[in-house]
């Protein structure tokens, strides 16, 4: 009792100083949401009705990623806010700036997004004293917390480009992501970074170009690798020499571990060679052990463009199936080479091809293989036979004679085959030319013995060659654009293993036929992708690069670096700024 007597004051000052703290906290919240939901509707309803968003904060001008699908996704939830509930941030907000975090992680780029904008803007709403010009910022943040992450889902699982707007050979499966409503559910379901995360491509090969961004992420924090002046290095490195560029060369080699640091001195030695070796393998360059001009410029490529390169590559898997098939043909363009997986992605079986060459260059999609013609014949597409084949008819008639090519009168299903010898070709201009050569089925067709179908507009099949010795040739971009392949009749067995009868034998007598013969695929249809790869992990685990053929490489990055918003000094935390909305119809 005496106790309770000498502290009861003491007591009863708590409690009244603890209830007066819950009014006025309470008192404060229930303010916050009297002036803000009101005017987060009005104001909502003010900007997401114009035609074009336009923020201006600060006297910062921000530009919505994607203005429409912005304005729509308000629209369908009857203006209400997105991120605010009862004048609070709420936590999924904190899920979308953790995942924006991770941007660079999978090659891109968080100050695309509003990362910084939105982070300022979280923290200068937290913990401070309300004012009315608060509600201002909460607007700002809502709206640049939906267009973010509507517009980073879709470069998640899309990319952030359509190679088809830089070239239409490139033909990309984009399986568009309903971004808004995913939100809508990861709202619902507090599941706002998995909801992200889930959207990226799960080939293994994204996975494992993504680890070697990571360690060339790394690199690039460290400052990168010197390089070596060109001439001197050409001019003077050799086996046996001492230099200090040597050190340099060792240096950077050890970064990329293609040689062991105990390794590192200034003397080229035979562990420099075998680096060497390995670092020509793995660019596609002459394997020689030695220090020359195309190997050095290889080695000067500054870690930045390695980055960009691996990226864009990673890029690449988002424009292609997401189940490749349990079986399917894999062609990649810049290596000249054509790999065949079966279950759990396993490589069967690899060969070289030939592609086409930079005039006539491969088309890049995904298809199905449905059909193989055994002893083709074929017929000249007429841009060959203008440009090639007349010029040959005008010059040595008997050499078309030769190579078992027929001439019909026209293109016409009709067609009457008439005598090559008939025509004055001297005549005859490219413009003029209506005439239909077919070359017969022979060992000296250009499509080889065999050919296998994949109907597709723009004609593209693979097939075998008589010209086998252009496989040792180390650029393979030869071809009009068809892809020649090195083992036509390994292939083939491949293709048609579900069928016990096509064993080797029978595939070989059928390959010399005087008739083509036309079968059609036993089982499911076989996929094939026409891929350009030209950074990607082997078996070994080992990261290889090819060169930019095509020059896709070169077109895509400057695409992805124009497509970039421009990006504007962030006030936002300074001072108390205000809103200003503008209309303008030429964004987005």
């Amino acid at each position: 009792m005496n106790f309770y007597h000498q502290y009861k004051w003491v007591l009863f000052g708590a409690a009244l100083s603890a209830t007066l703290l819950i009014s006025i906290i309470s008192r404060k919240y229930y303010q916050i949401k009297k002036v803000t939901t009101p005017f987060l509707l009005t104001r909502l309803d003010s900007v997401i009705h114009l035609s074009s968003i336009q923020l201006k904060f600060n006297n910062d001008n921000i530009y919505l990623l994607t203005s429409e699908l912005t304005k729509k996704f308000y629209q369908d939830r009857g203006m209400e806010a997105v991120w605010i509930d009862d004048g609070h941030l709420i936590p999924q907000l904190d899920s979308l700036i953790k995942a924006i975090s991770w941007a660079e992680n999978e090659g891109l780029d968080s100050t695309e997004y509003f990362f910084s904008e939105i982070k300022n803007l979280q923290k200068n709403l937290i913990n401070i004293k309300w004012q009315r010009s608060d509600n201002e910022k909460l607007v700002v943040l809502d709206i640049l917390a939906t267009d973010t992450y509507l517009k980073y889902a879709d470069h998640l699982h899309s990319g952030r480009i359509n190679p088809t707007k830089f070239d239409t050979n490139w033909v990309p499966y984009l399986d568009r992501v309903d971004a808004a409503e995913l939100l809508s559910k990861s709202l619902e379901q507090n599941k706002i970074e998995s909801s992200l995360k889930n959207l990226l491509p799960k080939h293994d090969q994204y996975i494992k170009l993504r680890q070697q961004l990571w360690f060339y992420q790394s690199i690039s924090r460290e400052g990168g690798w010197e390089a070596v002046p060109l001439d001197e290095a050409v001019k003077n490195l050799s086996s046996g020499v001492s230099d200090s560029m040597i050190f340099i060369i060792k240096k950077h080699l050890a970064q990329i571990g293609q040689i062991d640091k105990k390794d590192i001195n200034d003397t080229f030695d035979e562990a420099l060679s075998r680096s060497l070796r390995r670092y020509q393998y793995k660019n596609g360059l002459v394997v020689n052990g030695k220090l020359d001009k195309i190997t050095t410029r290889h080695l000067n490529v500054p870690v930045e463009k390695i980055l960009k390169k691996i990226s864009l590559n990673m890029e690449r898997y988002k424009w292609i199936p997401e189940n490749l098939g349990e079986k399917y043909i894999a062609v990649n363009i810049p290596a000249f080479e054509l790999n065949v997986f079966e279950k759990y992605n396993c490589k069967v079986m690899d060969m070289k091809v030939i592609v086409g060459r930079d005039s006539t260059p491969t088309a890049i999609f995904s298809d199905t293989m449905d059909n193989m013609i055994f002893s083709p014949e074929w017929n000249v597409p007429l841009s060959i036979a203008k440009k090639e084949l007349l010029p040959l008819l005008k010059s040595n008639p008997d050499k078309i004679e030769e190579q078992g090519i027929l001439v019909y009168e026209n293109w016409g299903v009709k067609a009457k085959k008439i005598s090559l010898y008939d025509i004055n070709w001297e005549e005859v201009k490219p413009l003029d030319f209506k005439y239909r050569l077919v070359a017969l089925a022979s060992r000296f067709n250009p499509l080889g013995l065999v050919m296998f179908n994949f109907p597709n507009s723009r004609h593209i099949y693979l097939h075998d060659t008589p010209y086998d010795y252009l496989f040792s040739y180390p650029n393979r971009a030869l071809s009009h654009g068809c892809i020649r392949v090195q083992y036509p009749v390994h292939l083939a067995q491949f293709i048609l293993e579900t069928d016990p009868t096509w064993n080797r034998n029978k595939i070989l007598e059928n390959m010399d036929q005087y008739k083509p013969k036309k079968i059609k695929i036993p089982g499911k249809k076989i996929p094939i992708h026409l891929m350009y790869e030209t950074a990607w992990v082997d078996e070994n685990n080992k990261l290889i690069f090819r060169d930019d053929i095509y020059r896709h490489d070169r077109n895509q990055i400057n695409g992805i670096e124009k497509s970039k918003r421009k990006l504007v000094e962030s006030k936002m935390i300074v001072g108390v700024g205000t809103i200003s909305l503008k209309e303008n119809k030429k964004l987005n």
